[in-house]
C-alpha cells in the first residue's frame, strides 16, 4: 500500500473544512427557532382567549377542558423543542469559535511543547486531523499533555497503558497512526527517570530508522520510474519521497542525540 494519499492534502483539509463548516452550520436550526417562537406565541394567545370565553359565556366544561388540555400539550411540545433548539445552536456556536493551528510535528518533544503552550494560553486540544490541530477554551494551564509511541505496542498493552493514564488521574486525548496523546491536570510525567526516557527514544529511533529505510528504497523506485518517463509528477513525487526520507533520519539522529544527553544523567 502506498503511503501517501493519491489526493493533494490541501484538497483533503479543504474538504474537511467544508464539511466542519455545514456541520457548525445554526440557520436551519435559527429558522426553525423562529417558527417554534411564533408557534409558542399563537398557542398562547389561543390559551389565553380560551380562558376569556370560559369565564364570559357558560360552556361545556368537558368540551372547555378538552380544548384547553390540548392546547397545552400543544405548547409543551413547541417548547421542549425549543429548548432542545436553543442548546443545539449553543453548542454549535461554540464549536464554531474552536481556536485551528496547522503544525505538523516529526518531533515528539517538539508536539509537547507546542500542546503544552496552547494549554499555558487556555486553549485544550480538541482534535487533530492531517496537522490541523482544534482548540477548546480552557483555563491556562489546566492541562499538561504528553505525546507516546503506541505502534510498536500490542492492543493489550496499548489498553494497559491507557488504564494506567486513567487511573493516575489522566486521558486519553486522541490515537493518530502511531502516536498517541495524553493530557492530566497539573504536573504530568509518562516516563520520570532517564531509563525510561532512554528505552522511549530508542523506540522512537527505531521506528524512524525504519520508516526512514523504506521511504528511501520506495524513493529509488520513483526516481527510476521518473528518469525513464521524465513526467514531471513523478519527478515530484520522487522528490517528497526523499525529502520525507531525509525528515525521518533526521528524527533517528535527533533521538540518539537525546539518548546520549540522558545517558549522561543515569
Amino acid at each position: 500500500m502506498h503511503p501517501y494519499p493519491s489526493v493533494p492534502i490541501y484538497a483533503i483539509l479543504g474538504a474537511y473544512e467544508e464539511i466542519e463548516q455545514t456541520a457548525f452550520d445554526t440557520t436551519a436550526l435559527e429558522s426553525r427557532q423562529k417558527e417554534l417562537q411564533a408557534e409558542l406565541n399563537v398557542v398562547v394567545e389561543l390559551i389565553e382567549q380560551s380562558i376569556a370565553d370560559n369565564a364570559r359565556v357558560a360552556q361545556n366544561q368537558d368540551d372547555y377542558e378538552n380544548h384547553y388540555n390540548s392546547l397545552t400539550e400543544r405548547f409543551d411540545t413547541a417548547k421542549g423543542e425549543l429548548e432542545k433548539i436553543g442548546q443545539s445552536i449553543l453548542e454549535k456556536q461554540a464549536q464554531r469559535e474552536m481556536m485551528k493551528k496547522f503544525k505538523l510535528y516529526y518531533d515528539k518533544d517538539k508536539g509537547e511543547a507546542f500542546l503544552n503552550d496552547m494549554s499555558a494560553k487556555g486553549y485544550a486540544m480538541k482534535r487533530f486531523f492531517l496537522g490541523m490541530y482544534t482548540f477548546e477554551k480552557c483555563q491556562p494551564n489546566e492541562y499538561t499533555y504528553r505525546v507516546d509511541l503506541i505502534s510498536d505496542k500490542t492492543v493489550e498493552q496499548r489498553n494497559e497503558l491507557y488504564d494506567l493514564i486513567r487511573d493516575s488521574g489522566g486521558e486519553l486525548v486522541q490515537t493518530w497512526g502511531s502516536w498517541a496523546i495524553f493530557r492530566k491536570k497539573g504536573n504530568f510525567e509518562l516516563y520520570t527517570d532517564p531509563e525510561s526516557q532512554i528505552k522511549q527514544f530508542k523506540r522512537i529511533r527505531t521506528i524512524f530508522f525504519r520508516w526512514g529505510i523504506l521511504e528511501f528504497l520506495i524513493s529509488i523506485l520513483q526516481w527510476y520510474n521518473a528518469i525513464q518517463t521524465k513526467e514531471p509528477m513523478l519527478i515530484l513525487m520522487s522528490l517528497l519521497l526523499t525529502l520525507i526520507a531525509f525528515i525521518f533520519l533526521k528524527q533517528v539522529r535527533t533521538c540518539t542525540k537525546k539518548i546520549t544527553e540522558l545517558e549522561k544523567l543515569s
